[in-house]
């Protein structure tokens, strides 16, 4: 196992670091003594046989770095656990005595995984498991045709796609008779399919995307910051006035055909943002699939049909629809709700121009699978899909601020050139009164701080009554809830504000807190799998404790399992050595042949993440926290996903609201926020 990072918020200190902030004060080296003492070889023998030269030859070893926008080149990102375990090895020797590796984890021994986990064919024919996979997928068809008629109180799904290329058109049609198991295509009118299964009727409408997929327009045909809000208010307005015209009412989704986000330039041309306001404002949900393009590898009839599921899959979801992993662990009541607290970020050099930060709320409860959101206005709990919406509409959009003047801008008069810069965040006061440029200035820290406590606060005090397994993320949180800093962290406490901590029974006697941590800024090993006597570390998933650990051990590592991405990794490849394959099982009348030698140089690695899991507070009824740590892993196991989520489902759900907060976050067909895809069953 690799060098675990210690219970900090960043990495431990390191050996004493050369300060070159000022050279001068180093001495100056002798241009004479930057001689080579040899010719160096040509670059042309270099390049005719370039693993030559990497060991040495000739006492010279050469080795060229490559930088992304040098262009693209034959080896694969990242490296496999067969390189990283030496790697590993010489950087916990290098470190000693300072820091000492850790032993390997252990297995919890609690139960992984969730009951409803979709079945997979045993029968012990092929053709016995076709069937049994045909049965499955009918069956889970039922099942998500049934949970969109719970969402909708039995009101048919309405949707609508805005489309540019009729590839995606028709992969659209395809994808959601696919995804809903729903025959034929819905009829052959151009402008509306149909479909009527018992559980549900589905009709979809088919529009060109015109205007609404356009580049915002600006007065005076110039992109400028300062005139950014009269472009986005242009767009929302033109976009609400075409929901009114449509006489649609009741549609409930859209999925919107547009450029791929490098190709609007400048970046605040993209009309990602005054699309979603627009149909925010008319009750719409929005998803977006970028354009077939061969430039981005997304041209492929594969491609295409599988970001055409996957927006339809993320449209689901946007509505409520997604299934809550039947947690199996005996210990604890089956009743649970999950709570998942989020910090939606708002970069102070971003399109809005503002920094801001805003809590969210988001509730699964494992009996019904519903997905609720706290409305701190309302006080109480509301529908997924009214929170997604109620967040755009209370989004600010970019104003005329006092901070940026003419000569601010990029270009003259205020025209934008390129990308967003970070030097052009909003700037306090210096003394003489000029604006200085930054971009880490919270002028209101202690308000929002004191605004995410009373968040906490209301939204726990209507759970106190239940069973509920509150779930918050270190890095994403603690900004604005100090508590979950470890240097502040008490067992079964919570804390807000100047306030002192106090036992966790006072916000709910069957209430448990647990923080999660992943591997930003470097806090959680990049990998991991254990050791064993032939130092021939795998793909290793589960649910991992020190062993140690006792009763009373509160923090564990996930793992989780290899995605259909990288379903052909195995254990001993390598970027820098050759592996010999195993043998394939041939016919009786082939030849026996033995396998070639493989190297892995041009296979993208894959390994898997290790999310820090802290039973920071646990009920006095069920004081051991490796049940709760074991919940907290099935989480990530959801059943509407083929894999292993990246956090557990609440929090993921809650993440995937800054899609209608920020401008543009996250919300393309090309990042989902899994390690697999959602299934078709």
């Amino acid at each position: 196992m690799p060098p675990v990072p210690s219970e900090g918020d960043s990495r431990p200190a390191g050996p004493p670091r050369l300060d070159l902030s000022d050279w001068r004060s180093c001495g100056r080296w002798p241009v004479g003594s930057l001689r080579f003492s040899r010719e160096l070889p040509n670059a042309a023998a270099v390049q005719e046989n370039p693993d030559a030269w990497i060991p040495g030859k000739d006492g010279i070893q050469i080795s060229v770095v490559h930088a992304t926008s040098m262009g693209g080149h034959g080896v694969g990102t990242g490296l496999m656990p067969r390189d990283r375990s030496p790697l590993t090895d010489w950087a916990a020797g290098a470190l000693l005595p300072h820091l000492t590796q850790l032993g390997d984890f252990t297995r919890s021994r609690f139960p992984v995984l969730p009951r409803n986990l979709p079945k997979t064919p045993t029968a012990k024919t092929k053709e016995e498991r076709a069937l049994q996979k045909v049965e499955l997928e009918r069956k889970g068809h039922n099942e998500r045709r049934a949970a969109l008629a719970r969402v909708l109180d039995g009101r048919p799904l309405i949707v609508e796609a805005r489309w540019q290329n009729d590839r995606t058109r028709d992969a659209l049609i395809e994808q959601l008779a696919v995804l809903l198991g729903l025959d034929g295509p819905g009829g052959t009118d151009k402008a509306v399919r149909t479909w009527t299964a018992p559980e549900l009727t589905v009709r979809l409408y088919l529009e060109d995307a015109g205007v609404v997929a356009a580049r915002l327009d600006f007065p005076d045909g110039q992109p400028k910051r300062k005139t950014l809000t009269t472009a986005i208010s242009a767009r929302r307005r033109e976009i609400a006035e075409l929901c009114e015209w449509d006489e649609r009412p009741d549609v409930q989704a859209v999925v919107v055909e547009i450029g791929h986000p490098k190709s609007f330039r400048p970046d605040i041309v993209d009309p990602k943002f005054a699309v979603r306001l627009g149909y925010a404002d008319a009750g719409r949900l929005t998803k977006f699939i970028t354009l077939p393009s061969s430039h981005w590898n997304t041209a492929t009839k594969k491609s295409i049909a599988h970001r055409a599921l996957q927006a339809w899959n993320d449209v689901l979801r946007q509505l409520g629809v997604c299934t809550a992993p039947e947690h199996s662990v005996d210990e604890l009541p089956k009743d649970l709700e999950y709570v998942a607290l989020w910090m939606v970020k708002r970069r102070a050099d971003g399109p809005t121009r503002k920094r801001r930060t805003s809590p969210v709320a988001v509730k699964m409860s494992a009996a019904d699978s519903s997905v609720m959101g706290w409305d701190p206005d309302r006080g109480d709990w509301i529908p997924y899909p009214e929170l997604l919406l109620s967040l755009a509409r209370h989004a600010e959009i970019p104003g005329e601020y006092e901070e940026f003047d003419e000569e601010d801008q990029d270009g003259e008069d205020g025209e934008v050139t390129g990308a967003t810069r970070e030097e052009d965040a909003p700037r306090p006061e210096a003394e003489d009164g000029k604006r200085q440029r930054t971009t880490t200035w919270v002028p209101d820290l202690d308000d929002q701080r004191a605004e995410t406590a009373q968040f906490i606060r209301a939204m726990l005090y209507s759970l106190r009554d239940r069973h509920v397994l509150l779930l918050s993320h270190a890095q994403n949180s603690r900004l604005h809830w100090p508590w979950l800093t470890n240097g502040r962290l008490r067992p079964d406490a919570l804390q807000f504000g100047p306030n002192p901590a106090q036992h966790i029974t006072l916000y709910g006697e069957n209430l448990c807190h647990v923080r999660v941590r992943d591997h930003a800024s470097d806090e959680t090993p990049q990998w991991f799998a254990p050791d064993d006597d032939t130092a021939d570390h795998g793909f290793a998933s589960g649910l991992w404790a020190h062993p140690g650990a006792d009763d009373d051990h509160r923090v564990y590592y996930s793992t989780g399992e290899k995605p259909h991405t990288a379903k052909h990794a195995v254990k001993t490849a390598s970027k820098i050595a050759t592996r010999i394959p195993l043998k394939k099982k041939r016919s009786e009348d082939e030849e026996a042949k033995e396998p070639e030698p493989v190297i892995d140089t041009g296979t993208n690695a894959w390994n898997p993440a290790a999310l820090e899991i802290a039973v920071v507070a646990v009920p006095e009824k069920s004081s051991v926290p490796g049940p709760w740590a074991a919940v907290t892993h099935q989480l990530r196991r959801a059943p509407d996903y083929n894999v292993t989520l990246e956090l557990p489902l609440p929090l993921h759900m809650a993440a995937k609201t800054a899609q209608y907060v920020l401008p543009h976050d996250g919300d393309s067909d090309e990042s989902s926020g899994e390690e697999g895809s959602p299934p078709s069953r």
